[in-house]
């Protein structure tokens, strides 16, 4: 990578919840298949090895720092493995992609259990470094694996279930990081927490806009100082003799002072180059501490923070050496204390190696710096109205031509509800809840009592809230008059609505939860009858909205994520499922019947790139969802021709094929219509084409060529075919018909019909 000549920025590396490379895998269980007992077997001599190595390992680490200086330490393996060089095309490539943020999160609170006296005085040399990556490694591996000797005692299904939910969610906790792009994510806290400034300037002497600024200023000024070393560190790695990659070496380096001469002397006479600069790179990394050191004075006149707010900002993000001390090294996995503390105090500076962790744990640091200036309660009124006000922004966005309506309370009978958000797009409902709460630190830990009242608060109720107007939706459409009484508060006409969509939207991050619903229903901690609504932070909801744009793409993505989470067992975050949706509009297959547990891996990378690149100042392509030229077009006629049924006919036409597929239905139209325009005497002979797949369900999608003679009679013929087609095949109930003229080939359809089995009930309809 060092000799690539394209021009690199350093940017701090996101953690990979979103995966590597340019490419998305589908990983099936490789234990799909295998005998459960030699499973459970191996699974339990696993655990019993690691939970032998985790104390070693532990004491392992611990005994490093107390030889090697920890400062110096933590701020060399931050800057190989938090960071990342992106070139002008965009591409990213991390330094060392095997430790992450969670890894240094752990080494910097081990070291705050030491006090000054007790670490380490030495420099740090590659070969520490290198040590250090693979114990904290293997450490945080070692924590995962030992839990599953938990598996001994549970012998019911349904307690399996609660012990597997457990560990998902301790993965999560502990590994995943970064909910947004940098820009969305200081946008939104800044958005957030603004009006919390005067409250909180009066208990803690800064505003929660201060610490905002300060912890942004911080990011960007490492990325400056880190960029500025690998300038001149490039200089350096021009040169091809010794003697001047040394004098080079000494010319940009900032601080080294002596005769470059006097110090090629003391090199081996046979060095190579490579070893040469293997050295210089060791040498260099002792300046890692000094980038990731923050003074109050020079980092407030970069803010514009007053000083006073600048340096009492950074006490209250800090911990000092040996406050840690008597804490229990096994929480730090967890429920670590650097996620609120990210900043090392070491005298009147400050040292903080991840100034990005500020914003990866925002609203865990601002909930307590809130509970310590006694304004709990503004804090939780704040997040609920910022999230109801943001997701109704999004959602007049997202959809320009919809009725929309927030807030609005209806009753059935005796009792009142509220609906957060209804969105009406032509015959399509979309039902929005939304949920504010955060995660408790009991729940994020993974304490059973704590997590099912997370699963019930947090995704079952709303899902419940949602499924309640839905099924009054479908008894109003079925003539209820107490239905249609209950609905007249939303001021809004559903006698056209064919389907409804509902989703979850909240702050904290819960899709690794809500995607496991069939084991949520296994555990006990939902209904069993319950379908639960795909459940997406606000931030993810804005990032589906900018990057599908279309209210078509973003009404089929939002069908889909219910149908891939009720039907699969995916483990995923939600910009991954945007990612397979761009490739495959999320067309997996029967998940439910080939009884796969599907892992996304890299499946985000084009998201990921497009809004890392735009954060690095460089332009890339939105990436777009991938249709064949013909279905992008024909898509695009619909929404804009915006006929009645507009809406159900893009979702059943997108889940009808994939690009693959979609070429081959297009060079299928092509043949037909040549077929058609030579048996001009009986044009109906061989003129249609039939679509399903397995998202279609019991929906077939039917393109009809016929000639312009026929025009006049194409209502006719359309439902004469459709209803052959339903009359012959009782696997379908329903059909969309879409038509074209030989003699307007151009376009993308005529005409566009639905026809519909008789005695399909209205909810039923709905799912297909």
């Amino acid at each position: 990578m060092l000799k690539k000549k394209k021009r690199k920025h350093l940017k701090h590396k996101d953690e990979p919840t979103h995966g590597h490379g340019g490419r998305f895998r589908l990983l099936a269980n490789p234990l799909t298949g295998v005998d459960p007992e030699g499973v459970k077997a191996a699974v339990l001599a696993l655990a019993a090895r690691e939970a032998e190595q985790f104390p070693k390992l532990l004491q392992a680490m611990l005994d490093q720092l107390k030889q090697t200086q920890p400062p110096l330490l933590i701020a060399i393996i931050a800057y190989y493995s938090l960071q990342a060089g992106v070139s002008d095309n965009g591409d990213i490539q991390s330094f060392n992609p095997d430790v992450m943020q969670h890894h240094v999160e752990v080494l910097q609170a081990l070291a705050l259990t030491l006090t000054v006296e007790e670490w380490g005085s030495d420099p740090s040399s590659g070969e520490d470094v290198a040590v250090a990556m693979k114990t904290l490694k293997q450490l945080a591996d070692a924590f995962h694996y030992r839990r599953f000797g938990i598996l001994e005692d549970e012998h019911d299904d349904q307690a399996r279930a609660v012990v597997s939910m457990q560990e998902k969610l301790r993965i999560h906790t502990q590994a995943v990081r970064n909910w947004g792009s940098f820009s969305q994510v200081v946008r939104i806290v800044r958005e957030l927490y603004s009006p919390l400034d005067d409250a909180l300037r009066a208990q803690k002497g800064f505003s929660a806009t201060d610490l905002i600024t300060t912890a942004e200023n911080m990011t960007k000024l490492l990325e400056a100082r880190s960029n500025e070393r690998f300038r001149w560190m490039q200089r350096v790695w021009r040169e091809h003799k010794p003697r001047k990659i040394i004098q080079a070496y000494y010319k940009h380096h900032p601080t080294a002072e002596g005769d470059p001469d006097e110090f090629l002397k003391t090199l081996p006479a046979h060095a190579t180059r490579e070893q040469i600069l293997f050295f210089l790179m060791q040498h260099a990394d002792l300046l890692s501490k000094d980038d990731m050191m923050f003074d109050p004075v020079d980092l407030a006149a970069r803010s514009g923070v007053p000083t006073a707010a600048t340096a009492r900002i950074l006490e209250a993000l800090g911990k000092k050496p040996g406050d840690l001390k008597g804490a229990n090294p096994e929480h730090f996995f967890m429920g670590n204390p650097t996620w609120e503390y990210p900043v090392i105090v070491l005298d009147d500076k400050y040292l903080c190696v991840m100034p990005q962790a500020i914003f990866s744990h925002i609203h865990r640091i601002m909930h307590r710096l809130a509970g310590e200036a006694g304004i709990l309660p503004v804090l939780e009124a704040r997040r609920s109205k910022y999230l109801e006000d943001k997701v109704a922004d999004v959602l007049a966005n997202a959809f320009p031509d919809a009725s929309i309506r927030s807030g609005t309370k209806w009753r059935l009978g005796a009792v009142e509800y509220e609906t957060d958000h209804l969105v009406v797009v032509d015959k399509v409902a979309v039902i929005v809840e939304d949920k504010s709460h955060s995660l408790t630190e009991r729940g994020l830990r993974g304490a059973p009592e704590r997590v099912r009242e997370h699963v019930r608060d947090l995704i079952g109720a709303p899902s419940e809230q949602s499924t309640r107007l839905a099924t009054v939706i479908w008894r109003a459409k079925a003539g209820e008059p107490e239905a249609t009484t209950s609905l007249v508060p939303f001021g809004v006409d559903f006698s056209g609505i064919e389907r409804v969509i509902r989703v979850n939207v909240t702050l904290d991050d819960l899709t690794v939860l809500s995607l496991e619903e069939t084991e949520l229903k296994a555990a006990g901690w939902i209904r069993p009858d319950l379908d639960l609504a795909p459940t997406m932070t606000v931030a993810d909801l804005e990032t589906v909205a900018d990057i599908l744009e279309s209210q078509s793409f973003l009404l089929h993505y939002f069908s889909e994520r219910q149908r891939v989470q009720t039907e699969g067992r995916v483990m995923a975050d939600e910009i991954d499922l945007l990612g397979v949706y761009l490739k495959n509009g999320l067309n997996m297959g029967n998940l439910e019947e080939q009884k796969l547990e599907v892992m996304l891996t890299g499946a985000s990378a084009a998201v990921d790139h497009y809004y890392n690149s735009g954060d690095a100042g460089i332009s890339v392509t939105k990436p777009r969802p991938e249709l064949s030229r013909y279905y992008a077009n024909l898509v695009d006629a619909m929404e804009e021709k915006a006929f009645p049924g507009w809406s159900i006919a893009t979702i059943d036409l997108l889940r009808s094929a994939v690009f693959e597929e979609q070429i081959k239905i297009e060079k299928a139209l092509a043949k037909l219509k040549v077929t058609v325009e030579r048996n001009i005497d009986d044009p109906l002979r061989e003129c249609c084409l039939v679509v399903r797949s397995h998202p279609l369900k019991d929906t077939a999608v039917i393109f009809l060529v016929y000639p312009p003679k026929l025009a006049p009679k194409r209502k006719e013929v359309t439902q004469e075919m459709a209803t052959q087609i339903l009359d012959e095949h009782p696997e379908f109930n329903r059909c969309v018909v879409i038509t074209r003229d030989t003699s307007r080939w151009s376009e993308p359809y005529a005409s566009v019909y639905f026809t519909i089995r008789p005695n399909v009930p209205a909810a039923e309809n709905s799912r297909m």
